[in-house]
């Protein structure tokens, strides 16, 4: 069994002042995977991870942001296709896991 969270990196390590409810939900959210990471209440065999994508490539994104570099963004298909190589089983990573995913010149990676 696995379960994914999708945290963010830009607030990962401290909030953002502009964007005060996002950092605190993000926030939560890290919370809750670090905890659920380590509950014992969760299946065996349970797997906790948690995705820290950079700006993700959406259409409102690029509405409110027109003037960025959507070649920087997370494109979307890309982070599907990672979560059904996990849930496939394939290169799944360790429960507790925080994966930051980058995009540089279009191509994004973890």
């Amino acid at each position: 069994t696995q379960s994914t969270w999708a945290g963010a990196a830009g607030v990962f390590k401290e909030g953002h002042p502009a964007m005060i409810a996002y950092s605190l939900a993000k926030a939560s959210v890290h919370t809750l995977a670090r905890t659920l990471a380590k509950s014992s209440e969760l299946p065996s065999g349970t797997s906790v991870v948690t995705i820290l994508p950079e700006v993700m490539d959406t259409p409102e994104n690029r509405a409110a942001m027109p003037n960025e570099d959507f070649n920087k963004w997370v494109k979307t298909d890309k982070v599907a296709a990672l979560l059904r190589q996990w849930a496939e089983g394939e290169n799944r990573p360790a429960s507790g896991s925080f994966l930051q995913l980058k995009t540089v010149d279009s191509v994004s990676y973890t």
